[in-house]
């Protein structure tokens, strides 16, 4: 198992927002499981409740395809 702690910069909803987020590799060849851990605009920590699972996809897909980036440089 691999973990990997990745914060990334987001403008999907139309301001700048700063995601951390863990992605889990069983190594197994299944896909990695990505949790959100805290998503902030300006320093400032917004609750992960007030926003939809729609977006919260869309943050956990962005970490995935960093993820890949990586791995295909390597």
């Amino acid at each position: 198992m691999k973990a990997y702690v990745y914060t990334i910069e987001d403008e999907y909803l139309g301001i700048p927002l700063t995601v951390e987020g863990e992605l889990v590799d069983y190594e197994d060849q299944d896909p990695p499981f990505i949790v959100i851990q805290e998503i902030s605009h300006g320093n400032k920590p917004l609750h992960l409740w007030c926003l939809s699972q729609r977006f919260i996809k869309h943050c956990q897909d962005r970490i995935f395809q960093q993820w890949c980036k990586e791995a295909r440089r390597a």
